[in-house]
């Protein structure tokens, strides 16, 4: 199963990017931590090698990770030299390991000590270097649930030298042990005194706090409908009683893989669900306008999202940024839409400062958002003026008259200080004007904290002779370029200008 590809360049910096996107990437689909980290070591430690080593020198490494089988399996595609001794090296430093050799080979140990099996392919053009890692090579915690004491021993022998195991005679005792320690497997009789191993199952469910667990089930009961039964409820596996230590360990294992995978799938589901739902719906033209709205997202994504209402005569463009990386910031991202959606439609609030007020009144009383930081930027756009509130949003940019400048527009982000006055601020914007406003992910330490715009920024906004389509996707590639293949943050932007407006002068009414 393919889980992602990244690409950049082969420098030092391009293989930290790898590591890091890697290690992002893998946390966003709840894998184990200590997996993550060792695949994250493997890659920085053999792409800086790479970096150093090879020769000729690659320009380029593709880093693409799959779930393959029971294992996570990276490779590493670069157009350089041929490493050819690596295998060789690899073999030999885990040779060293219980040694404890030589300091010299201490790099390559670590990846020996970390990677499960590795192989180096020529191809044309390329080299790949493959490593596979088990998914659940970490010791496991099972919890046995079994009401005999003579059987709960025995299945403690059979699996106690691979797994570490909690024991539980009954299905409360088995709720409270759930209910404190992360388990990453429940093995359960089916009859366990008065109650049925299924209650455990259906106990599970309840509880929406708690992350899946994979359940197999050993049972002496060999009716086949009240194994079906246990099956359709979600088991991985029915055992008949009598098991041997070997069968009950393969059954462990493979319901850990099985939920692993699962798990990656359904995340990678759920977040292309949350795409649809944030994915930009801004038109190229209207209200006199012509826009343009680009982005990018770091790892499965984070908070970034892009709104336009239309108003009849006018059309209200809304930026959204809930704070942070993952899941759980794109999910309060749509949490965001949702609330400015509802606010537009019940409400309508008249001006920008108006609309920033209703919303960070709403965040403020929304629970769910207490763990999250967001910030909003609202422009009101038509008849060739544009007006502008901002709730900790970066500042616009204002290209005129060959100056970029930034538009002094500012206020405390959603939900943090209600009874702080809200500004807005009024531009008339004349032929060949743009207005560029982004989320603090292209600019973080300058636009975001309220400085200039960069100066690798400046030339192409001013640039003249482009239309806004165009200048947008020339911004996006420089952007994409400055920031690197896989950004820290997500980032996004909107860009906009009059259609056909003759020239006109620029107002500035701050209210």
């Amino acid at each position: 199963m393919h889980v992602f590809t990244t690409e950049s360049p082969a420098t030092l910096e391009g293989v930290s990017l790898l590591r890091r996107h890697l290690s992002r990437k893998l946390r966003d689909l709840r894998f184990d931590s200590g997996m993550i980290d060792d695949l994250a070591i493997a890659v920085a430690e053999l792409g800086a090698n790479l970096v150093r080593h090879a020769r000729p020198q690659p320009s380029r490494i593709v880093l693409t990770a799959e779930v393959d089988g029971s294992a996570m399996r990276i490779d590493l595609v670069d157009d350089g030299g041929l490493w050819t001794d690596l295998p060789a090296r690899l073999d030999a430093a885990k040779r060293m390991i219980a040694s404890r050799d030589a300091e010299s080979g201490r790099g390559l140990m670590l990846v020996a000590r970390a990677m499960d099996r590795w192989s180096l392919a020529s191809e044309p053009e390329a080299n790949r270097l493959t490593l596979w890692r088990r998914i659940h090579r970490r010791t496991p915690l099972v919890l046995l649930v079994e009401d005999d004491a003579g059987l709960l021993d025995v299945f403690t022998w059979q699996i106690g030298s691979a797994c570490r195991v909690v024991t539980a005679g009954d299905v409360e005792s088995a709720g409270l042990i759930l209910s404190s320690m992360p388990v990453d497997c429940v093995v359960t009789d089916l009859h366990l005194g008065g109650e049925s191993g299924n209650a455990l199952v259906e106990w599970l469910e309840r509880d929406p706090e708690r992350p899946p667990v994979p359940i197999v089930v050993v049972t002496g009961d060999g009716d086949r409908a009240v194994q079906a039964g246990s099956l359709e409820l979600g088991v991985e596996r029915v055992l008949t009683k009598p098991v041997t230590g070997a069968e009950l360990m393969a059954a462990i294992r493979t319901a850990m893989v099985r939920s692993a995978r699962q798990r990656a799938r359904l995340m990678r589901h759920f977040s292309a669900v949350l795409d649809s739902l944030l994915a930009d719906r801004v038109p190229p033209r209207g209200s006199g306008f012509a826009m343009q709205s680009r982005s990018a997202a770091a790892a499965l994504g984070g908070g970034d999202a892009v709104l336009c209402i239309d108003r009849g005569s006018t059309r209200r463009l809304v930026m959204l940024d809930a704070m942070g990386h993952g899941l759980g910031a794109k999910a309060a991202a749509v949490a965001l839409v949702a609330m400015a959606r509802t606010l537009e439609t019940t409400v309508a609030p008249e001006t920008c400062r108006d609309f920033i007020t209703g919303l960070s009144a709403l965040v403020e009383h929304e629970s769910a958002m207490a763990g999250f930081v967001a910030t909003a930027l609202v422009l009101d756009v038509g008849n060739g003026r544009v007006s502008v509130a901002s709730a900790g949003h970066p500042r616009p940019v204002l290209v005129s008259g060959g100056a970029v400048t930034t538009v002094a527009v500012s206020g405390p982000p959603l939900g943090l200080v209600l009874a702080a006055p809200q500004t807005e601020t009024t531009l008339t914007l004349g032929e060949g004007d743009r207005l560029f406003v982004c989320s603090d992910g292209v600019d973080p330490f300058g636009l975001a904290c309220g400085g200039p715009p960069p100066e690798w920024l400046v030339a192409p906004l001013a640039a003249d002779g482009r239309s806004v389509a165009e200048r947008a996707d020339d911004l996006a590639s420089l952007i994409s370029e400055t920031l690197g293949p896989d950004p820290e943050d997500d980032w996004s932007f909107l860009l906009l200008g009059p259609e056909d407006a003759a020239p006109g002068r620029r107002d500035e009414q701050a209210t």
